[in-house]
């Protein structure tokens, strides 16, 4: 992965970089300009493959991923969470701490019709439940 990423046969660890920072509006929150998505982690994608590609995306300045209660995906009961539980995983294995990495997140009703409203409790209680 490190090669494919950096474009360098045989690189250990990835190119010195910059990443540029912007803050959330409205907040003092900073996350990088680039985030990284999860979507595949525990379906196409194994554990250690999350854990590999979390770690390069912070060597690069990445401390922006996106999740979603229901991932990976293709969406199904039998798998939702694992992204999630990828990322805990990874974060206690390199001791990053929660404040460290921003974590955007989505809910969907694995119960309900596509498109169909969710009310309010029940997206709160699956955001704490992730």
């Amino acid at each position: 992965l490190t090669s494919l990423l950096c474009g360098v046969s045989g690189v250990a660890s990835p190119p010195a970089l910059s990443m540029r920072m912007v803050n959330i509006a409205g907040t003092d929150l900073q996350v990088s300009s680039c985030c990284l998505g999860g979507m595949t982690w525990g379906a196409q994608n194994s554990e250690a493959d999350a854990a590999e590609q979390l770690s390069m995306a912070w060597d690069c300045g990445i401390n922006f991923v996106d999740t979603a209660e229901a991932y990976p995906v293709p969406i199904a009961r039998a798998t939702s969470g694992q992204t999630d539980r990828a990322i805990a995983k990874w974060m206690k294995a390199t001791k990053q701490s929660r404040d460290s990495v921003v974590i955007s997140t989505k809910v969907r009703c694995l119960d309900c019709q596509p498109c169909a409203s969710l009310p309010v409790g029940h997206c709160w209680a699956l955001c704490r439940r992730a």
